[in-house]
This record gives C-alpha cells, structure tokens and sequence, in this order.
C-alpha cells in the first residue's frame, strides 16, 4: 500500500464519508444501513470505523473507502485518490509524482482550459448575445462554466505551452490533436463549450456546440472529448454533479436529450435533471439510474430522430427493470425552447408523466386495433424484465383490445421477438469476457515481472494460477527463458508475442511500460502484497467448490466423496478469506 493511500486512508473516517451516501444508523462499535448497490428493506450493510472498513452481507462485497467510492461513483482508482486526497487535504503532486504525471495533470489541463473557454466568451459578445437569445441567465451561464472556442487553429495550444503545459499531456486530455499534416492544433473550434464533470465537480470533458454563425450543415451541431483517462462517454450524464443529491431526495431523474435542454430545466426550477450527450442511452447509463434514483422520466426531442432515441431508452429501462415514465412536451421543440417561449410551465409537464406502456398503448393502439399496432406493443412488453410487469401490461392490453391475453401470449410467441430472457449480455464485438478477480491480480503481478524482466517472480504462485494465466506467463516470457535477451515492447519479437493474445498483451506491455519510472522497493512491496491476495483468492475459490461437493456428497448419500471433501476442506488455511 503507498503512502498516500495510507496517509488518505488514516485522515478519512470511512463512516463519516460513507454518512454522505447511505443513513447509517449506530450498531455497537459498527453502523449498519441499507445497501446502496443493491435493493433491500432490511440492513445488511455494515461499516466499521475500528477496520476502515464496510460490507455487505447481502450482495457479499466489502472493502475500504477506496473500493466504495469506485464502486458508487463507476470511477478508476486514480480518480478517487485524487477526489479522496483532495478531501484528505494532501496534495498528490509531491506525495505522488508518477501518479500525478500519468493522471493528476489532466485534470489540471482540463481544469485550465475551462477558465481559458470562459475568459474566452468574456471577450464574445455574439455568442453572449446567442446565450441570451436561448433565454439563458447571466447567473446560469456563470453557474454552469459556459465558454467559447475562438476560430483559431492553436488559440488553446498556445495558451497551455503557455502554462508550460506537456503538449503531449494536452493531447492526452483530448483538447489537442494532430491533424493530417502532423501539425498540432485545437481540437474545439467555434464552439460553445460546455463542460462536463465527474460526480465530485471536477471537469474531465468537453461537449461543444457549434455557433450559429460557423453552422453550415456539414459539420456535427454537437461534437465532444475523445475518450480519455478521465472520461468515458457511456458513463456521464452531463449535470449530474449538481443534480445528484436533488435526484436522491426526489427518487426520480429527469433526463433530456441535450446540454441546453438540460442547463434552461435547471434554470427553470426543475432541477432534477441531467442530459444525454448526443449518444443513445448504455447499460452503463442504467446503473447510475438505478444508484440515484427510483424511476427516470424520459424526455426527447419531438423529431422522429428524438423518438427513435427515446423508445431505445425506454425499451433499455424496461430490459434493466428500471422504472420509466414519459414526459411529452406538446407544441414545443423540446424543453429549452418551452423554457425559453414559456417560463415557468416545465413542471406542469413534469408533473404530468405517462408509465412508458400508456404511452406505448396510446401511440400505437391510437392508430386503431390492426394487428400490427398489436403487436407493436407485444414487442414492448416482451422487452420487459419484470415478470409482473409484464402480466399487468397484457392484462390491460387484453382489457383495451378485447382479445382474451391467452391469445396475445400466443400473439407474441409468434413474433420470434428477443424477450430480455433471452437477450445475451451487452458484448463489443471480439470482446473477451471479463476477468475474474484471480486472473486480474495475476495479470497485475505479471506486469511487475515482465517491468522488472524476471521471469523468476512467477515461479512461486503458479500453482494458484488458471490455466490461461499459466499461459499468459509462457507467453510473457518466452523470449527471458533462454539466452536470448528480453524483447522491448516495441521490438518486432514483441510485436510477434502480441500476434498470439493481442488484448491481454496490449494491456501487460502498457502496464510494464508505466512502472519504469518505479523504485525497485517499491515494485517489491506491491508484488508481495498481490501475491498474498492471490492466494486468498485461490482459496476462496476452493472453499466454495470444496462447499458444493459436500453438499451434493450429502444429498447423493456418497460417504466416500464426502470424507474426500472434507478432508480437502481442513487442508485450507484458516486465514484465508471466505466467499
């Protein structure tokens, strides 16, 4: 464990921090609440102040305050060393420096470009002018950061060499690109820029709006940040910095198709709301609906490219068992222009939501009964993942149509529709599977070795290892084995390495790559501290599998692989971590 964490880990009281999260209540030395990553009515999850530590026995997770800020806010380790360092009143850049080099100036840089963007608009009247003209606020233009991208190609460039900023680091945090004649220039132009914050406040991104004056239909209205270390665009809402706590209170997240829609309902007093930002709504996008809020309220644009995206959200929700309402907004673009025309009617229309199969029955059953309205609902209600759900939405479709719901079961069994059954998890094409815990710290202690150039490291933990990590170390090393010495990352021997696992190679040569700068002593300490949680992994592994054969000796009455079990079971370290 680094220093840093630990110096973060004794000046954070986890209770205290976790308070701002969960209603804890006193149990003896411990607190006990009701779990924040999965549903329940009676607490199982526990915090102890004495261990700096938390658990829950119903989903059986656990760990320190580190594990329960990525956990809850879907964030890297860095990203809550920094947000937990900076609680902890440490600065990182001198306790940390590697760290800081990798990640912390990328926050700075995307934090000086916002200052840049807002001096920026200062000197902007015409885009001041557009704000206003949208029915913006001088407060809320303030509140919410809003800048502009000059016309120049190295405006921002220049401005952070000027700061003695690492162009490469610019680069990095997706302000600055090359284009095709190698030349660096500024990847935002003739822009409004809006930018976009992790749950804790701190900008990572961009998205930018083109101004009217520079709109000539060829180029995308909204543009944003590549994906960087500090940002994935699957997992932000824009605005959700400053609505999350409001969203919790109201058990329900308003959620628009747009920046603009989302800043004027701020301005407006529904503030309850954050924004997609030009991308259909993800799987990820769903576990932080459900962290925050009970039901969603779907609101996008009334265009048919607005209601093709809101049926896709709606259809995920109901395939998440998530809760979903609609908000139309009749005779009106989408909820900025009402604000804008209309002050002050938004939460008229907030508060008057349809359950998305009554607006599915109305828009599809208004048409009239044929068949293919009909099954146009069948194939929203077999999306649903809730079995419930399902029986009460065909017994009010058997009740609107007339037709008895075995029939419309029959209906929909004939339709050949993917039901959320039988949906297979969400998969990027040549997707690996994910690791398991065991796999992942072995791949971690792999990395240190491959860094280091010792094959040796490996030797004692190979009996804790899957057959794929055994490979993975053959593959690894096969140029250290014998006399020949170890291939460079970028060396053509490497190059035909990766040929064979390209994925899980790409990963150990970027890792190996990042510890260079490492001290020996502390390569050392981090590799004895892996190993050790592997070998609690190993065993925990073969207590549950050690478990089931018990049990299935006992049912099938097997005296003989029951004695077997059991004698494998006392073999286990008492040490070691249970499932």
């Amino acid at each position: 464990m680094s220093d840093s964490v630990k110096e973060i880990k004794t000046k954070i009281n986890i209770a205290d921090f976790i308070r701002s999260y969960v209603t804890l209540a006193g149990a003896g030395k411990h607190f006990k609440g009701l779990c924040p990553f999965h549903a329940e009515k009676t607490p199982s999850f526990i915090v102890s102040p004495e261990r700096q530590s938390w658990h829950c026995f119903g989903c059986d997770i656990g760990g320190d305050v580190f594990s329960f800020l990525m956990k809850y806010e879907n964030i890297e380790f860095y990203e809550a060393l920094k947000i937990l360092a900076e609680r902890a009143g440490i600065e990182l850049r001198h306790t940390n420096p590697e760290n800081y080099r990798q990640f912390g100036v990328l926050y700075d840089i995307i934090r000086d470009a916002v200052i840049y963007y807002k001096s920026e608009l200062e000197r902007n009247t015409s885009a001041i002018n557009y704000l206003h003209s949208r029915g913006l606020k001088d407060e809320t233009i303030e509140g919410f950061d809003l800048g502009v991208s000059g016309s120049g190609y190295d405006n921002l460039l220049r401005h952070l060499v000027a700061l003695r900023y690492d162009i490469n680091d610019a680069v990095r945090a997706g302000l600055i690109y090359r284009n095709e004649r190698g030349l660096f220039q500024d990847r935002f132009r003739n822009r409004l820029m809006f930018s976009i914050c992790n749950g804790f406040g701190k900008p990572v991104a961009f998205t930018a709006r083109i101004l009217p004056a520079f709109d000539n239909g060829e180029v995308g209205k909204y543009i944003n940040s590549p994906e960087t270390p500090l940002f994935i665009k699957s997992k932000f809402f824009y605005g959700l910095n400053k609505s999350k706590k409001i969203i919790r209170d109201a058990g329900k997240m308003f959620i628009v198709e747009g920046p603009m829609d989302m800043i004027m309902s701020w301005q407006d007093g529904v503030r309850n709301v954050v924004a997609t930002m030009g991308t259909a709504l993800t799987s990820d996008h769903m576990k932080i609906i459900e962290r925050h809020a009970d039901t969603c309220i779907m609101s996008f644009d009334n265009d048919p490219a607005g209601s093709a995206a809101g049926e896709k959200a709606l259809d995920l929700a109901a395939a998440h068992d998530i809760n979903a309402e609609v908000c139309t907004i009749r005779d009106y673009k989408d909820p900025a222009d009402l604000v804008a025309n209309k002050p002050g009617a938004l939460h008229e229309f907030v508060a008057h939501t349809k359950p998305a199969i009554e607006f599915y029955f109305e828009k599809y059953l208004g048409k009239g009964h044929e068949k293919k309205n009909i099954r146009s609902v069948l194939a929203k209600i077999a999306l649903m993942k809730s079995p419930l759900d399902r029986s009460r939405a065909m017994k009010e479709l058997s009740r609107l149509t007339n037709i008895e719901e075995q029939v419309l079961i029959e209906e929909m069994g004939m339709l050949n529709i993917e039901t959320s059954e039988q949906k297979p998890m969400e998969q990027k094409p040549h997707e690996h599977s994910p690791l398991t815990r065991k796999d992942s710290i072995a791949e971690r202690i792999i990395s240190l070795a491959y860094a280091r150039r010792d094959p040796v490291v490996c030797e004692d933990i190979k009996s804790f290892l899957s057959s794929s990590s055994q490979e993975l170390i053959n593959i690894v090393f096969s140029g250290l084995m014998g006399d020949s010495p170890p291939p460079s990352p970028s060396s053509l021997e490497f190059h035909g390495i990766l040929v064979k696992n390209e994925a899980v190679m790409d990963r150990i040569a970027h890792r190996a790559g990042l510890e260079a700068s490492r001290e020996s002593e502390e390569i050392d300490e981090e590799i004895q501290e892996l190993k050790k949680q592997l070998r609690g992994e190993y065993y925990k592994e073969k207590r549950a599998a050690l478990t089931e054969a018990i049990r299935s000796a006992e049912k099938r009455g097997d005296e003989t692989a029951l004695e077997e079990a059991l004698r494998e079971l006392i073999k286990i370290p008492l040490d070691t971590p249970r499932t």
